[in-house]
């Protein structure tokens, strides 16, 4: 498939960019470090929007009209920012590599007021720019929940509306519409049931070692939880990253 919000911001390049300059910020100085959690976390979310919103057919920059132009030029202009970030980062990393042999000058600059104030704008650009497309992520998911919701209701309100011919007798009528709604409300319910078995069948189970770890004692070990599924597309890189 092609990429939906054109060839003037590619996602591709865009990941592309913010792996290398994670590699580099982890080989970089302390104040790096921190840039590249932040580096991290922003790439997560690019896998996000790749899997969740460009790759998937289904997703509301895929499906026409002036709603999915809307949203397409909304993504555009938040990728343009995290652009933005990550060419801070890269210049100043630019600007370090230039320094590196002399670790007095760029002891200079990091501790000097513009050093500083460069080093604060360059991290501050990186969350912003990744929170607002975290958050641009996370309510198309809800949207897409949202639709879900909206279909169920009128499918119920159908066959909420259907009505068996009344008989001549009301008990016995009264006895058939009960059967007419039963009959409804079961087709709608094991619908949504066997989209979930489906669900739950296609994820990996988890391995005997996992699910029975258990400490010397006996008592089972708290793991923490390390992510929240967008529950819309498989990403195998956007998981990786979430268990480093």
């Amino acid at each position: 498939m092609g990429d939906p919000i054109g060839a003037v911001i590619s996602i591709a390049g865009l990941l592309k960019r913010a792996y290398d300059l994670y590699d580099a910020c982890s080989k970089a100085a302390e104040e790096f470090k921190t840039a590249s959690r932040q580096v991290h976390s922003m790439t997560i979310v690019l896998e996000g929007v790749r899997s969740d919103l460009i790759n998937n057919k289904r997703s509301a920059i895929n499906r026409g009209g002036d709603i999915a132009k809307n949203k397409s030029n909304r993504l555009k202009t938040l990728l343009a920012g995290c652009s933005v970030s990550l060419g801070k980062l890269e210049a100043l990393l630019k600007k370090y590599n230039g320094l590196r042999n002399n670790s007095s000058a760029w002891d200079s600059f990091r501790w000097g007021n513009g050093g500083k104030a460069e080093i604060k704008n360059m991290q501050a650009d990186l969350v912003v720019s990744m929170v607002m497309l975290n958050t641009f992520l996370q309510s198309e998911g809800l949207d897409a929940l949202g639709r879900l919701e909206q279909a169920m209701e009128m499918l119920m309100r159908k066959f909420d509306s259907l009505e068996m011919p009344r008989s001549q007798t009301k008990s016995r009528g009264d006895t058939r519409r009960r059967s007419s709604d039963g009959v409804g409300r079961c087709l709608i319910a094991g619908f949504f049931i066997s989209r979930l078995l489906a669900r739950i069948r296609s994820r990996k189970p988890l391995s005997r070692k996992n699910t029975m770890a258990r400490s010397k004692g006996g008592v089972e070990k708290i793991r923490p939880t390390v992510r929240v599924k967008s529950g819309l597309s498989p990403n195998k890189k956007r998981d990786s990253l979430l268990q480093s």
